[in-house]
């Protein structure tokens, strides 16, 4: 569970509050549902709905951790995050797609990229995820 810290779980010592996090999803309900816990235990968050501005955001702002939906407007999350890896190849990023599909799944390891969630996801296996790969525990 998240206390209103930022802290998550009982015991767990990771605090996001000095966390600046990229969030990209298309739906606008998603990304609020996301956005709005986030933003209450986060230094800094920016979203976008698409690839495109995605990308100029994380130029500008320079995040810590990129939460991206796969299949966005302008350019995919896999594309995306290739172009991200290329200006910051340690920046953490977590794929995120409605759809299981072993091809994304596949060209995203073999691109670095390790952290995916299907969706629907919970604010807690977000967060798990995040943790994992902030801290790599497990």
């Amino acid at each position: 569970m998240i206390n209103d810290k930022g802290d998550i779980g009982p015991g767990l010592d990771l605090n996001l509050s000095k966390l600046k996090i990229l969030y990209i999803e298309d739906d606008i309900l998603i990304r609020e549902l996301v956005y709005s816990p986030l933003q209450k235990m986060v230094k800094e968050i920016y979203q976008s709905g698409n690839g495109i501005e995605g990308l100029e955001l994380f130029k500008i702002f320079k995040p810590d951790l990129v939460i991206t939906d796969i299949r966005i407007p302008g350019m995919n999350g896999l594309e995306l995050s290739k172009k991200i890896l290329e200006i910051n190849p340690a920046v953490h990023i977590i794929l995120m797609t409605a759809y299981s599909d072993l091809d994304f799944v596949n060209e995203a390891a073999l691109s670095g990229i390790i952290h995916y969630l299907v969706k629907p996801v919970s604010l807690d296996e977000l967060f798990d995820s995040i943790k994992k790969c902030l801290y790599g525990r497990s």
